[in-house]
């Protein structure tokens, strides 16, 4: 039985959250410059 979590999800669900963090930063920035 493999493992439910292999190294190519793995690296999937990390890149996925690393894209989600970078749009919230650029995000936030953007809303502190118009504000």
């Amino acid at each position: 039985m493999q493992s439910i979590i292999s190294k190519d999800g793995l690296r999937h669900h990390l890149s996925f959250y690393g894209v989600l963090f970078v749009l919230g930063t650029v995000i936030s920035h953007v809303q502190i410059i118009s504000f």
